[in-house]
């Protein structure tokens, strides 16, 4: 069987705390090497991770540990969804490319400030 990797967004930051540091270290320590992003979720803007893995079950899992309500998984054809706690599943659309002021028009986007690129999901 061979398991396809998916880009996953991840993030620290919750209601319940700010835990960024501890998730970063449990990545590393299971040999995820993410990339820092600004991502915003429901007009919230906060620290989060690209992964780019096969481990879809342990990034869920650590998403459950540190509270998340969901995490974005977008597969090779970029086709993206929000992956919940409980394991239900909200299709988003095809992840792209954006401007600035387009990605900001919207309540969620992820901006990566390595290559100055924003992102969207878009049906």
């Amino acid at each position: 069987m061979i398991r396809a990797k998916n880009v996953i967004i991840i993030s620290g930051n919750s209601k319940k705390g700010d835990f960024t540091l501890d998730l970063l270290k449990e990545l590393v320590y299971n040999g995820i090497y993410p990339k820092k992003v600004i991502g915003c979720y429901k007009g919230e803007e906060e620290l989060s991770f690209v992964c780019i893995t096969e481990e879809l079950e342990l990034l869920h899992e650590l998403a459950n540990k540190y509270f998340q309500e969901s995490i974005l998984v977008s597969n090779s054809r970029r086709e993206s969804h929000l992956l919940f706690r409980d394991g239900s599943e909200l299709y988003l659309g095809k992840l792209k490319s954006v401007s600035e002021e387009v990605a900001k028009s919207n309540d969620g986007y992820t901006y990566c400030p390595r290559n100055n690129s924003y992102y969207i999901c878009e049906k």
